[in-house]
């Protein structure tokens, strides 16, 4: 059975209060709940910070949008007026060919450093978005010169490549002529022995000068285009082989096939390639018959 709290005395008189044992556990709850204020307190601390950390991460995230936003912008518009620099029809980049660009890596240069400049004064009092395009600026600006430097670099070298096969080809035929005509003029010049050997030597001088005036050509217009020895060895080659064999075929077209049997002679070790060589010969070979069989027949009719 329970126990019934006693409500004697000691003192005579008095009723003693029954000491509950829930007295402790009253005290007991008070204590807990002072501590648990205190966590409490704590735990409103912890909200509040994380609810402003949420509201700084949500203000950077939209500050981050922003800058991404404005950078896209200024991206899409230096995208259109570097597609203009490259591709108008008429002032772009590649309308351009040969000369024409010259000097054209330094004019888009100074063009899209400019163009950065006044894009940039929008954003120049905000640091962060200033910087982020600067960087992007340099990286682009880089990027265009190197392709209108590579295009412009490249068209040149077409063009002085054009300049000097233009020179080359001048050369050739200048000797051809010159060579064709001398040789022609020999025999309205040979008034005497002494007369003859003088006009040949000296139509060999000019024959051999004309000739060394398109080798020279070569060789100093291959190096300046960083052609390798072997590359202007054989542009030489072919040079000489066609030199002979314009003045050869010239000599045969106009009925002087001695004097072109003479040229050839003098001048077969210049020619290296077999086929031209052997062409040549067979050439001189009909030449020289039909030549023949017409000083004959002019030698027949002289006698009548």
């Amino acid at each position: 059975m329970p126990t019934v709290p006693s409500l004697q005395s000691d003192t005579p008189g008095r009723v003693q209060t029954p000491a509950f044992s829930g007295q402790q556990n009253i005290q007991t709850n008070v204590d807990m709940f002072g501590g648990g204020a205190a966590k409490l307190t704590g735990m409103t601390t912890k909200l509040m910070d994380a609810a402003a950390k949420v509201g700084e991460n949500a203000f950077l995230r939209g500050q981050k949008e922003d800058d991404d936003t404005a950078l896209l912008e200024f991206e899409m518009g230096y995208d259109a007026w570097r597609h203009d620099q490259l591709n108008n029809p008429t002032t772009g980049l590649y309308a351009k060919k040969g000369k024409l660009t010259q000097n054209e890596t330094a004019t888009r240069q100074a063009a899209v450093e400019a163009y950065f400049t006044k894009a940039m004064k929008a954003h120049e009092n905000n640091p962060r978005i200033k910087n982020r395009l600067q960087n992007y600026a340099q990286a682009q600006g880089r990027s265009l010169t190197g392709e209108v430097s590579t295009y412009e670099r490249t068209q040149m070298g077409e063009y002085r490549k054009g300049l000097f096969e233009a020179k080359v080809e001048r050369s050739r035929e200048n000797a051809i002529s010159k060579i064709t005509n001398g040789y022609a003029a020999l025999d309205a010049d040979e008034t005497s022995p002494a007369g003859a050997y003088m006009n040949r030597a000296r139509i060999e001088r000019e024959a051999t000068a004309s000739m060394r005036e398109g080798v020279r050509t070569i060789r100093e217009n291959g190096k300046r285009q960083g052609m390798s020895k072997d590359q202007i060895d054989r542009d030489i080659e072919n040079y000489n082989d066609t030199v002979v064999d314009g003045v050869v075929n010239n000599m045969l077209a106009n009925g002087d096939d001695r004097h072109a049997q003479a040229f050839y002679d003098k001048h077969k070790d210049m020619v290296t390639d077999s086929k031209v060589r052997n062409k040549l010969e067979k050439s001189l070979e009909g030449g020289s018959s039909r030549g023949e069989a017409q000083r004959q027949t002019g030698a027949i009719y002289k006698d009548y």
